[in-house]
């Protein structure tokens, strides 16, 4: 089914090295991971509904419970996690319990029966968070304006001012400015230092100037003042060593793809830690431990900006783990269908997870991203590979297949065909079946699937698909029947059954994803900066289970 089952990379035509081989159990679920030509194995366990409940390895151990409970918390039965347990070299052994309110919002996140890590939390009808708890830090209490946050009183008080487009302009509890682009993104900002960013024209971050420090991001190659400091992997990050040469590094994630524990080889092929850390359960970062080069990505595997604001770059805009919420209006908050434009993972940060910072149009932005694609029917890689190649001609159930994995739905392409896509989304766990559309939803027909990109009143649809030999891939302008785009049986629309506002599944999807290193020209030259090393050429290369 064109699942991944090896990575392998070279830096600069060095040794090869195996980042990953990955076993899958009988349902297709990943099973096994093991890194670092072997270095280190991970074994992921779920329960009876596919809910991932373990991940295990030597360096980092985490256990989920729903209904079946051991820390004395109230069983949940709708996906909701009641306990998580987890251990580490230095965090050591800790358990969590939690609570929720009828709308699934965390209420309480107890830890080890201290106030530690501890959270509670009350909102407002919207979502808006109106008192927050925080171990032993004390009580931060919320006033709105609307959905805008107003000022903050407690242990970090200030107010806040906005701009006409909703975005934060003014942090009175940091004592910042900021100044925004023609994206809504941070530009600079100004405290008692200042901040400043460069995007190209699709958003995506080229430069930041923070403290002192140039930072430039370069196609999952990251240079700090002018020097090559990292290449991003699949499984963590290539960290240049003084002598030219790159030692690899390695995330070992929870379910919600925070970076909990680092290890490298150690030279000798011995695992060792060389970071650690803990969150609260709105991402506040505890660090336990870093050895050399601090690694900045995180909280949902999210760059942290160390200074000035501690916040995570989630690409379509910023998010502030001390108050539990972005600082500026989701992008898509035209397709939210309840609460405030403003929160983070639906109020439920144990369950579920925000991508890139975007409301539920994450699934139509990627198939936007693909229309004009021509259509041609393909088999193999060529139906799965993320590669110019791979992406060159789509079918109609190729081009839904890598909507799902943008959206991160599925883990990785798959090489499935509308009859695997029917048996994927019949999945009564994860899926849910309507004869009513959705904005997002996989519309499907015996031979055809599609992207439902808007619904009118009388349940007409827009749709984005590959549509046919001679055609490319297009959005239709009109809003119609199902009935009126193909003439086969339709059998209705699907969505996840558990994804949360932004279009996500539940948050049990234990891969990691980055941007993929790949050769850059010299010379990148952009506000008058100048980038001082040599190209770096890393090869990667993958291994497949074969295409059914």
């Amino acid at each position: 089914m064109g699942r991944k089952t090896h990575t392998w990379e070279s830096i600069n035509n060095a040794t090869e090295v195996l980042l990953a081989k990955n076993t899958y159990n009988e349902v297709g679920q990943l099973w096994k991971k093991e890194l670092h030509n072997g270095l280190q194995t991970t074994t992921y366990t779920y329960n009876e509904r596919g809910w991932l409940s373990g991940s295990s390895s030597p360096k980092f151990d985490l256990k989920l419970r729903y209904n079946q409970t051991t820390k004395g918390a109230l069983p949940q039965y709708n996906g909701n996690i009641s306990e998580q347990e987890y251990t580490g070299d230095y965090s050591g052994n800790r358990w969590f319990t939690y609570q929720y309110d009828a709308l699934n919002r965390l209420t309480t996140s107890a830890y080890n029966n201290s106030n530690l890590l501890g959270e509670q939390l009350a909102y407002d009808k919207m979502g808006n968070i109106t008192s927050l708890t925080r171990g032993n830090y004390g009580t931060l209490g919320y006033v709105y304006d609307g959905n805008r946050l107003s000022s903050v009183s407690g242990f970090k008080a200030g107010s806040y001012g906005y701009d006409a487009n909703g975005n934060a302009t003014t942090d009175g509890t940091r004592g910042v400015t900021i100044t925004y682009n023609e994206l809504n993104l941070p530009l600079q900002v100004s405290g008692t230092g200042t901040a400043a960013y460069t995007y190209d024209a699709a958003g995506n971050k080229l430069r930041s100037v923070q403290g002192g420090t140039t930072r430039d991001y370069i196609g999952g190659i990251q240079y700090t003042n002018g020097v090559i400091d990292f290449i991003q992997t699949e499984e963590g990050r290539a960290v240049r060593k003084s002598d030219g040469s790159y030692a690899y590094e390695y995330n070992l994630k929870d379910h919600l793809g925070n970076t909990r524990v680092v290890i490298d080889d150690n030279g000798n092929n011995t695992q060792r830690v060389v970071q650690e850390d803990e969150y609260y359960a709105f991402g506040l970062n505890v660090g336990r431990y870093t050895l050399g080069n601090k690694n900045n990505y995180l909280y949902n595997g999210k760059e942290k900006q160390d200074v000035l604001t501690d916040e995570y770059d989630y690409g379509a805009r910023f998010y502030d783990p001390v108050i539990g919420r972005f600082t500026t209006v989701d992008p898509k908050a035209e397709l939210y269908r309840m609460g405030s434009t403003y929160l983070y993972g639906a109020n439920n940060p144990i369950r579920f997870i925000d991508i890139n910072g975007e409301g539920p149009g994450d699934r139509i932005k990627a198939a936007r991203s693909m229309t004009g694609t021509p259509y041609k029917q393909e088999t193999g890689s060529n139906r799965t590979a993320n590669t110019p190649e791979g992406r060159k001609y789509m079918d109609c159930s190729e081009f839904v297949s890598r909507v799902l994995a943008a959206d991160q739905v599925t883990d990785g392409v798959k090489g499935m065909n509308t009859k695997d896509i029917k048996a994927f989304v019949g999945n009564k766990d994860q899926f849910e079946h309507s004869n009513t559309p959705e904005v997002g939803d996989i519309a499907l027909w015996d031979g055809h699937v599609g992207i439902v990109t808007a619904v009118d009143k009388g349940g007409k649809i827009k749709l984005i698909h590959a549509r046919g030999a001679g055609k490319d891939a297009k959005e239709n302008p009109y809003a119609i029947l199902p009935s009126q785009y193909r003439n086969s049986d339709f059998f209705g629309y699907y969505r996840p059954i558990e994804e949360t506002p932004d279009g996500k599944l539940d948050g049990a999807n234990m891969s990691t994803t980055t941007k993929p290193a790949k050769p850059e020209e010299d010379n990148r030259i952009y506000n008058g900066g100048t980038l001082k090393e040599a190209p770096v050429t890393s090869t990667r290369r993958t291994e497949e289970q074969g295409h059914n």
